[in-house]
């Protein structure tokens, strides 16, 4: 009689485990790319930064700790812009605005890249700090009307997401298939202006006018699929980055505040003190809380969007801790030049 009880058992363990792995099924497979390398990962309180300079219409990359003036000789750390060094043609069709620039570690070009796009059209992977070819590049600016490439996200199986805001799109080109190639899936978002990689749960977060949302990225057949979506607590979202180190918060944006959204209770909460700003165009962090932003001023930038000043902010209450400037920029992003995603 034991003996027949405890098979009756084992017989009922069997089938539940079973049912749970039947149920736990989705009929749409999941991309799973791969993980992070985050091997090489560094404690360092602070980092240069990158910023789109506008007004020479080139990435510069500058050290913020060794140099309180950023117009001296040895501020400026690396540059870049596409021309006929470096694989391009000069004057590069596409290029002129630089909205978003990234830096990303990949196994799958091996080595660090830089991704940036332009809100003329030119979007493309380039070796860093090498610079000197591309593995990637696209000129959306042949696109009628032009959709306006506002952000870019490098992901791990080696393909690009770029947000076009007047394209109202979010789109996953798969530049793992070539330098040219232009095949790509696409999800619709009201003025899409925010891409980042979440390899904690394996979802692309995407920022619009009125909504954050994360997506899947899907196989079989190629698409994205909203998996989470939440309201702005104020419209007209603008920027999206990791907040460093912390892997269950982000940096959110908008037209008239910035904000920490958590991940996990879904709360959009205020940034402290003044770098709550209006207009805020990006935000990041140094691994030591430093709040990095770029906004808007009347200084002598020859735009209404950008900035000649890199603004910093204590990472606890928010007060402004230092500036830097460079005569005759115009920074419409700068960002902690970190190559992870979160």
């Amino acid at each position: 009689m034991k003996t027949k009880h405890i098979k009756k058992i084992c017989l009922v363990q069997v089938f539940i485990a079973c049912c749970l792995i039947a149920c736990s099924r989705d009929e749409t497979p999941v991309r799973r790319l791969p993980a992070e390398d985050t091997t090489a990962k560094t404690e360092e309180s602070y980092h240069w930064i990158a910023a789109t300079n506008q007004a020479v219409s080139r990435i510069e990359v500058y050290d913020p700790v060794n140099f309180a003036n950023w117009n001296t000789a040895g501020a400026l750390k690396w540059s870049w812009a596409p021309n006929a060094s470096n694989g391009f043609t000069n004057p590069t069709a596409g290029w002129g605005l630089p909205s978003d620039v990234k830096l990303r570690n990949s196994t799958f070009f091996g080595g660090q890249m830089m991704i940036v796009a332009d809100s003329r059209g030119f979007c493309a992977i380039i070796p860093y700090p090498a610079g000197n070819t591309k593995k990637w590049a696209i000129n959306l600016g042949l696109i009628s009307p032009n959709p306006n490439a506002h952000a870019i996200e490098l992901l791990p199986d080696g393909n690009v997401a770029i947000a076009a805001s007047a394209g109202d799109w979010v789109r996953v080109y798969k530049s793992s298939k070539g330098v040219y190639n232009s095949e790509y899936f696409q999800f619709t978002l009201d003025d899409a202006h925010g891409v980042l990689w979440d390899p904690a749960s394996n979802l692309l977060w995407v920022l619009g006018a009125t909504h954050l949302k994360a997506l899947a990225v899907l196989s079989s057949p190629d698409s994205l699929k909203e998996v989470h979506s939440y309201s702005l607590p104020t419209n007209g979202g603008h920027d999206l980055s990791p907040y460093y180190y912390n892997t269950n918060l982000l940096w959110v944006s908008t037209g008239s505040k910035v904000y920490t959204f958590n991940k996990t209770t879904g709360e959009f909460i205020l940034a402290p003190g003044s770098a709550n700003g209006v207009g805020v165009k990006a935000i990041s962090n140094q691994p030591a809380g430093q709040i990095i932003e770029t906004r808007p001023s009347t200084n002598s930038c020859s735009n209404t969007w950008s900035t000649t000043t890199v603004s910093m902010y204590d990472g606890i209450s928010g007060s402004l801790v230092a500036t830097r400037t460079v005569n005759g920029a115009c920074f419409y992003k700068a960002r902690v030049w970190l190559p992870y995603y979160q």
